[in-house]
């Protein structure tokens, strides 16, 4: 019977984890700290180890070293009551399988156990990559699982030669996952970003490859390419789905040649250069239709990375201003503190079509309209612009405005009841009643989060 290590400062957790695993046909040797882990793990004889995060006399870090040197790479699945973006994405590029949070339900696990069995040996030869300096990774910021996600795979390929291509809506941060992809590959050149679609036709070759002193009217120095600035670090093609049909020929043919020359030069140069581009674009439409080459979208899609738009992670709405806020206040020389509860109501709700590029644009504006040191929602100048699409000519009685609006607010909070209490304000017998009185109450008992985690998480 196979060997599974489990370490864990929750007796109760441990004791229902390790029944689960022997359910199946797991053979777990329980452990509470972490050296104690940390010398199992050195026998070398588990297929798996599970690790808390916060362990008794430490964290779960230590285990990946153990694990890693182990003959078999033994792959380690850290487990969390809670954790934030950046202990994900050092957990995932020091090494870490996977990262779940308490408590993991019988179909994360036995999907976990799937692609455990499934992965083998490719997963445990995966080494460790440098980790970010502290604060480097801020700005990539996140709870939804679709970010987590994303973060998880940027830890997983970063220390790979893997093309990166970067998806989602304009305004959603792609620039910052790239960058977050460049740190954490630990490459010693720099992060050189170009805007494809801005390129002009006739300069494509100059801009990728540079130009030699002379090779054309008005070359009076000698210039470098952008892939020759990225020379070592990482080249990073914003709205290469706009690029033109001259730039990515010139770019298809210097990723699968290696080289390029200079305009007016005679000696190929061959750069050691990380690729990550970015669209918000549908490119297998633009395929479809002419627009895009497909040979070059298989060169620069090795690995995917999805970023949701703002409206669909409507949770990280409090972090995301919290964050934005700082820079703003030092930006601006402002001392805004924080947000009503209005405030928060009105940008947690609304739809965001310019995502978080338009957070920073309300946030700024409204820190400039703000005399005190606390936003209101009368300061929140352009949202209801934006919103007049949504309104109708149905004048709505008191009733459907009160419930489309509990719905909305819960819909924002993933159907939470202890948040949309704080949002809107109410008790939550008083939501309960609304609830019943407007029919939501089958809705509410098939979605909500249950946990104590969840109804006490603090609300900016």
């Amino acid at each position: 019977m196979e060997r599974v290590i489990l370490i864990d400062g929750d007796e109760r957790f441990s004791r229902d984890m390790g029944v689960r695993l022997a359910g199946r046909g797991l053979k777990v040797s329980l452990f509470r700290t972490a050296d104690e882990g940390v010398k199992a793990v050195r026998e070398g004889n588990a297929k798996y180890v599970f690790t808390e995060f916060d362990l008794p006399d430490g964290d779960g870090f230590p285990l990946l070293a153990a694990a890693h040197n182990t003959r078999n790479h033994t792959p380690v699945v850290m487990v969390g009551k809670s954790f934030s973006p950046e202990l994900v994405f050092n957990a995932i590029s020091q090494g870490a399988y996977d990262c779940l949070s308490k408590p993991v339900d019988d179909t994360t696990l036995d999907n976990l156990l799937k692609r455990l069995e499934d992965d083998g040996a490719d997963n445990r030869n995966r080494g460790a990559i440098p980790t970010p300096a502290e604060g480097e990774n801020e700005m990539v910021i996140g709870t939804c699982p679709q970010m987590i996600e994303a973060l998880k795979i940027v830890g997983a390929v970063a220390n790979t030669m893997a093309t990166v291509l970067v998806r989602g809506e304009s305004g959603t941060g792609k620039e910052l996952l790239a960058r977050a992809v460049h740190r954490a590959s630990g490459r010693p050149g720099g992060f050189v970003a170009i805007n494809c679609a801005a390129v002009v036709e006739s300069l494509t070759e100059s801009e990728l490859f540079g130009h030699e002193k002379g090779a054309f009217t008005g070359a009076t120095d000698r210039r470098e390419g952008c892939f020759e600035q990225a020379n070592g670090g990482t080249l990073f093609l914003d709205e290469i789905g706009d690029a033109s049909p001259a730039f990515q020929a010139k770019l298809l043919r210097v990723l699968d040649r290696g080289e390029f020359l200079r305009v007016g030069g005679q000696h190929p140069i061959s750069p050691d250069v990380r690729l990550v581009a970015a669209t918000n674009v549908d490119l297998e439409a633009k395929i479809a239709s002419g627009k895009f080459r497909g040979d070059l979208y298989y060169r620069i899609n090795e690995v995917t990375l999805n970023l949701p738009a703002l409206r669909n992670r409507r949770e990280d709405i409090p972090l995301l201003v919290q964050k934005l806020l700082g820079s703003v206040n030092r930006k601006n020389s402002r001392q805004i503190s924080g947000l009503s509860d209005e405030a928060v109501e009105e940008l947690v709700t609304y739809h965001w079509p310019g995502n978080v590029r338009e957070l920073q644009n309300v946030l700024t504006r409204s820190a400039l309209n703000c005399r005190g040191s606390v936003l209101q929602s009368c300061h929140l100048q352009g949202l209801q612009t934006v919103r007049g699409d949504d309104v109708s000519n149905h004048i709505c009685t008191l009733a459907e405005m009160e419930r489309t609006h509990i719905k909305r607010v819960l819909g924002a909070v993933q159907w939470n009841r202890g948040r949309a209490c704080r949002l809107l304000g109410i008790t939550r017998p008083t939501l309960r009643r609304k609830m019943r009185l407007f029919n939501m109450e089958k809705r509410t008992e098939e979605t909500e989060p249950e946990s104590e985690e969840m109804m006490s998480e603090d609300w900016v």
